[in-house]
Parts: C-alpha cells; sequence; structure tokens
C-alpha cells in the first residue's frame, strides 16, 4: 500500500513537472522566435512583448520579411507597419532598433510609393508623411526601391521585395513611456 502510493505521488509529480517544461519552453520559443502568442494586455494597454511610447504600442520583429508580408504580419497582430509622425517618435524608435539587434540593420516602416512613383504615402493611412527622415539623396527610386526602412542613421528606400525585419504599431489605451516583455 505505501509502495503504491510513493508510486503514484512519483507519477503525478512527472506529469505536472512536464507540464511545467511544457509551459516554458512555449514560453522561450514565443520570445525568441520574435512571435507575439494571445497574452494578457497590461495596464499600459500594451500586449507582452510589445513596447509602449507616446499612445502607441510596438513590436519590434525579429524575423525578416518582405514589405508585404510585414505588412501581413503586423495585420494578424491588430497592428500596422510604423507610422512615424514626429522627430521624438523617430528617435525614440532609432534607440530601440540600435540595441536590438544591432546598428547597421534595416527595419520596415510603413511608408511606399507603389502606386505613383515619387508620392510617398503612408500604408495604414494612405497619407503623405508631414515628417520624414531620409538619408541624403534618398528616396532615390535605384533599381525599383518603392518601400521605406529605417536604419539608426536615417531612412532610406529599397525595393519592396527585400527581406528586413518589421517594426508593428498600433494605439493603445492608457499607455504610457513604458518597457514591457
Amino acid at each position: 500500500m505505501k509502495f503504491e502510493c510513493i508510486q503514484t505521488a512519483l507519477k503525478m509529480a512527472v506529469l505536472i513537472a512536464s507540464h511545467i517544461c511544457m509551459i516554458i519552453s512555449a514560453v522561450f520559443i514565443a520570445d525568441i522566435g520574435g512571435f507575439v502568442a494571445d497574452s494578457q494586455t497590461h495596464t499600459t494597454g500594451c500586449r507582452d512583448n510589445w513596447v509602449a511610447y507616446d499612445g502607441s504600442c510596438y513590436l519590434f520583429v525579429h524575423h525578416n520579411y518582405s514589405f508585404t508580408e510585414a505588412a501581413h504580419f503586423c495585420q494578424i497582430h491588430e497592428s500596422h507597419l510604423v507610422h512615424v509622425d514626429s522627430a521624438l517618435e523617430n528617435a525614440f524608435i532609432k534607440d530601440r532598433v540600435r540595441y536590438i539587434i544591432g546598428p547597421l540593420e534595416r527595419w520596415w516602416i510603413g511608408l511606399t510609393d507603389e502606386i505613383v512613383e515619387g508620392d510617398w504615402r503612408w500604408l495604414d493611412t494612405d497619407i503623405k508623411p508631414a515628417y520624414t527622415d531620409w538619408n541624403p539623396g534618398e528616396p532615390n527610386n535605384s533599381g525599383g526601391e518603392n518601400c521605406g526602412v529605417l536604419q539608426v542613421t536615417a531612412w532610406n528606400d529599397v525595393p519592396c521585395s527585400q527581406s528586413y525585419r518589421p517594426i508593428c504599431e498600433k494605439r493603445g489605451e492608457n499607455v504610457e513611456n513604458e518597457i514591457l516583455g
């Protein structure tokens, strides 16, 4: 009787331990994969792995996609490719990307002139940008460059078929300047 009790207790301990390992593995994979699972919203209005700043939530994705795929990725996560409205927002984003992957990386922003060459518009609103941070001589459409990327130095136009990491943005409720995740 005593042996059966110990054996049952051991089976339960193994079962509990395996469930804990599965949960830890899922969290670890989601964290390193750059994908956002359906997680709870915090008081800032941003989900886990999103960064709050000035009324918006930002997701700095760790996988490369074409411009179209990046826009779709953001839509799946109820957001859009980042729409940079000001020098302050641009500086905030540049500071984040400088330390996430490295200063030489390029990140998709939601700016394109695919419809009319030279007529740059935000993908989410179809409005011309009030603020820009183009590198000197850019945008230059050298070789069919119709999509915008952000680098630590400034923005550049590149072919939309190239693969870069997207920055997704969505408006949050009660968002404060706080980093979560």
